[in-house]
């Protein structure tokens, strides 16, 4: 066993893989809970300026709000036309993204594809220029 940890992909590759993933997840993990708490804030300031009472229903004053809701969207199930291929349905906003990165390579413009109007807004901005 300690010539495994004494060897080369050990401590060439191996450690410091673990040493970036673990440094990786600590800061998600950091930045999640700050934003969490950020959006907390966000809330009673609202509330205090439409002078009503803010989120402090979950947990004590409120602190376990956002993870609530968090937990909420991902319980949440996805509503489906019935009308709808299912497939298309779902996939539709991923082939959206995949033609904005095809119109849009390193800057200049490699395909020229027609979106429709309220989707080229939507992905490009106010004046719907991709």
């Amino acid at each position: 066993m300690d010539e495994f940890f004494a060897s080369a992909f050990w401590t060439g590759f191996l450690w410091p893989l673990i040493i970036m993933v673990a440094q990786s997840v600590l800061l998600l993990v950091v930045l999640l809970i700050a934003i969490a708490y950020i959006l907390l804030a966000d809330r009673k300031i609202w509330a205090a300026v439409q002078i009503r009472r803010g989120p402090n229903v979950v947990g004590p004053w409120g602190l376990l709000q956002s993870f609530a809701d968090l937990l909420k969207f991902v319980l949440k199930e996805p509503i489906i036309p019935s009308g709808a291929n299912k497939g298309v349905f779902l996939l539709a906003p991923l082939g959206d993204l995949v033609a904005v990165d095809l119109r849009h390579h390193h800057g200049r413009l490699v395909v020229e594809l027609e979106i429709s109007v309220p989707r080229s807004a939507a992905l490009g901005g106010a004046d719907g220029q991709l």
